[in-house]
């Protein structure tokens, strides 16, 4: 019988989590609610407002929230891993390192995490054939 594995390819918008049925992958994907480009009317390139009643940098605020939505985002991913016994993280950002010292803090996910690598950015079959390749998963 198959273990209960998981490839996930992430960065810091996405999560691809691949799993498998049998020998057909399965793939979902988790996004990150936080959008790094969101601009407010009236606003200039550094989040300042510029009106009369109102000038301020929102610097604190931005930092913030990406904060709490990083929070949230992982959260996403680490339900669905929960039943998991064997994940293999990869993906181009640090999000991955991330993630691992998040869920290397819960005694429930230590020993889970087998392996993490940099991987540029994929399309699906790329990622399903790695996630194959390294749990050695033949057609």
């Amino acid at each position: 019988m198959l273990k209960n594995i998981a490839g996930i390819w992430m960065d810091q918008s996405k999560a691809h989590l691949i799993t498998f049925r049998g020998t057909e992958a399965v793939i979902t994907t988790i996004e990150s609610s936080y959008k790094r480009l969101s601009r407010e009317e009236g606003k200039g390139s550094t989040n300042t407002r510029f009106r009369a009643d109102a000038f301020s940098n929102n610097e604190d605020n931005k930092q913030n929230k990406k904060m709490l939505e990083k929070a949230k985002y992982f959260k996403e991913i680490e339900k669905s891993i929960k039943n998991l016994e064997e994940v293999y993280l990869f993906g181009p950002t640090n999000a991955k390192i991330e993630f691992l010292n998040l869920l290397q803090e819960k005694k429930t996910f230590m020993g889970r995490v087998s392996k993490v690598e940099n991987a540029d950015k994929m399309t699906r079959n790329q990622m399903v054939a790695r996630v194959k390749e390294f749990f050695d998963l033949k057609k």
